[in-house]
């Protein structure tokens, strides 16, 4: 609990270095996207034991800030009650080109946090409002941006997962933005990249990624060769995006209409990458629609996070894809794991399971604090896998079930 805590109340924190102690016995532990890594046993109890502890405090006492798992690209700025943020960007970014040209860093600021990390091991996405203007004092920052930092899910060539087509999310918002320049009618309905790339760090001289495997150095390279499941296969990279427009969470949509438009339009989206952009969502939840107004009051939806996103020309050639989304929003394909490609269809089945979703448990959170018990007939969809699939396969079998939530 007090790691997550950690995660959502520091913005600028990586991983987290932590001890467990037990009786006489105690070891260090490093948390990072991918996972915990413990040392081996130091018992206090023994001079040899008491000797590493002590230089085990000690090396930590002479680390940097970067190594003790702090971000410097994130900044407080004490006489402003802001944050300060670097996001670096490359040409192949905006062109949405798969090259790595040298990059160039904007900063932005923000006073305020529309998502903040709050798992232990995952994508410790943190989503913040910003704005390019340094204020000139503590006033409140006008936001021009969205700013999305995200620990991203790496599959490693040749592995038993197969990364073909997974060319990461700045690479497809770079895309999308080519199809916006020739369909502007699209621009409110989908994000368009400002800037993006990997966060880097100076490591040792040198500007690296910052990664898992960077954090964990040589242990890294130990571990893979030992076939520890943790590394072999994947690691998480560390990436940021400024996009625009800045939309709202569906739970805040002013009425069921309203809903309604919202949903035509995300899928009215999903179409138009998947036509023009090669690319195939396999993530429709309710975090990852959003409503916004225009300058005449008109409301519009937004499909937004193309993090588990996959090249829909690769996928045709992948017969063992991963199980991929938000739990309750699968489709029994995907939840099954089954031997055949993804295709849209199983992301249109996501958006009926949504919308199912939204039907029975209510939209806002008003209408949820309505909801009685004896109604919450699909909640086994947010259970596990296996309940999963069999309350999905009971209530879509005929129209009679499906009626019947």
């Amino acid at each position: 609990m007090y790691t997550r805590q950690i995660y959502a109340n520091q913005n600028d924190r990586r991983f987290m270095w932590g001890i467990t102690a037990c009786d006489t016995r105690v070891r260090a532990c490093i948390l990072t996207s991918g996972g915990a890594l413990a040392s081996h046993e130091m018992d206090t109890s023994t001079a040899t034991g008491r000797s590493e502890y002590i230089q085990l405090l000690v090396d930590w006492s002479m680390c940097d800030r970067h190594q003790l798992g702090f971000d410097p690209s994130v900044r407080w700025l004490e006489d402003l009650d802001c944050w300060e943020i670097d996001v670096s960007s490359t040409a192949s970014a905006s062109e949405g080109i798969d090259q790595h040209p040298a990059t160039y860093s904007t900063t932005y600021y923000f006073d305020n946090v529309y998502v903040a990390a709050s798992h232990l091991f995952g994508r410790h996405t943190r989503c913040f409002p910003a704005s390019s203007k340094r204020p000139a004092s503590k006033e409140f920052i006008e936001p021009e941006v969205l700013i999305k930092d995200t620990w991203s899910f790496v599959r490693r060539r040749g592995s038993s997962d197969n990364d073909t087509g997974e060319y990461g999310e700045i690479a497809f918002l770079g895309r999308i933005r080519q199809m916006l320049d020739q369909k502007p009618e699209f621009r409110n309905n989908l994000p368009t990249l400002v800037a993006g790339g990997p966060v880097r760090l100076d490591g040792e001289g040198a500007a690296v990624d910052d990664t898992t495997d960077s954090i964990l150095g040589e242990l890294s390279q130990e571990l893979r060769l030992a076939g520890d499941g943790l590394t072999d296969s994947c690691y998480y990279s560390h990436n940021r995006m400024a996009m625009t427009p800045i939309g709202k969470r569906l739970r805040d949509i002013p009425s069921i209409p309203d809903l309604i438009l919202v949903m035509h339009d995300a899928v009215r989206a999903h179409k138009a990458v998947f036509d023009n952009c090669n690319i195939l969502h396999r993530d429709i939840s309710e975090n990852n629609i959003l409503f916004q107004h225009d300058a005449d009051g008109n409301i519009h939806g937004m499909l937004i996070d193309f993090d588990n996103s996959a090249d829909s020309k690769a996928a045709k050639h992948d017969y063992r894809p991963i199980c991929t989304g938000t739990l309750p929003f699968m489709s029994v394909n995907n939840l099954r794991q089954a031997d055949v490609p993804r295709t849209p269809v199983d992301d249109m089945e996501s958006f009926l399971y949504l919308l199912i979703w939204l039907c029975v448990w209510g939209v806002t959170i008003r209408h949820r604090g309505r909801t009685r018990n004896e109604s919450r007939r699909i909640a086994d969809w947010n259970a596990d896998i296996e309940r999963a699939i069999d309350s999905k396969c009971l209530r879509m079998e005929s129209d009679k079930s499906l009626l019947g939530l």
